[in-house]
Parts: C-alpha cells; structure tokens; sequence
C-alpha cells in the first residue's frame, strides 16, 4: 500500500510486567485472622449480653428499664453490625491474597514465555541474517 511505512524488523512485542507484584502477603494474612478473630469475640459478646440481660431485667420494670431496653438493643445493632463488617473485610482480604498469589504466577509465567519467544526471535533473526548474506541456513536438529 503506498504511503504506508513498512517496517523489515521482527514485530513489537507489548511489554509484559515481570516485576514482583507489591503484596505484603504476612501482614493479609494476620489482618484477616484478626478480623476473623473480632467478628467470633463480637459473636461471643453478642450471645452472652443478652443472656444477663434477661436475668438483670426480671424484675426490673418502669422508665429505666425502657430507656435500658433501647439503649441495650442499640449496642445489640451495633455489634452485629460491626461482626457482619469484620466478616466482610476478612472476606476481602482473602480474595485480595488469592489475587496477588494469582497476578504473580501470571507475571512468572509471562516472563518464562517472553525469554522462549525472545530466544526464537533472536534464532530467527540469525538465520535471516545468514540468508540474507548467502549463507545456506540448515536449523539446528535438537534430540530427545
């Protein structure tokens, strides 16, 4: 096609990132065992509270009973919410672990496949040169 640069050398080939993936995987792995941690300490919180309340409120009645009645199921909400929180994040980190484990066999084995393919290229870029020259060029026989 004229107009149209025409190159004679081997195609780019798109860079390919090789360098370690930035995971401190220790420091993931003890966040997400504290937090795993503080959503089972909340639980536990939970499920005893409730226990004494029931024994403390007996023979409680009147206005301060009510007001302990909301403010009691207000801390109840609370932690809940705050162990579904804890859950969720320890969830995260764990997907996050998986990924950087996975990103960083991917970047090893882009590597590996860039060293074969720069290893063919240069075989093939030799034997054009010796073509080119007039070299008879009779590839190389590997065995088994």
């Amino acid at each position: 096609m004229p107009g149209v640069p025409v190159s004679t050398g081997p195609l780019p080939i798109a860079a390919i990132p090789t360098d370690p993936v930035r995971f401190d995987d220790a420091t993931a792995a003890r966040l997400g065992q504290a937090l795993q941690e503080l959503a089972a300490e909340l639980t536990r919180f939970v499920r005893g509270r409730e226990d004494r309340s029931s024994l403390a409120g007996r023979d409680w009645s009147g206005y301060s009973r009510t007001w302990f009645d909301r403010r009691f199921d207000v801390t109840g909400d609370l932690a809940r919410s705050a162990t579904s929180s804890a859950e969720i994040e320890a969830e995260a980190v764990g997907r996050a672990r998986a990924w950087a484990a996975a990103e960083q066999l991917r970047r090893d084995q882009a590597a590996a496949a860039a060293v074969v393919v720069e290893h063919i290229v240069e075989g093939q870029r030799r034997a054009v040169v010796e073509v080119g020259r007039g070299q008879r060029h009779v590839p190389e026989r590997r065995h088994a």
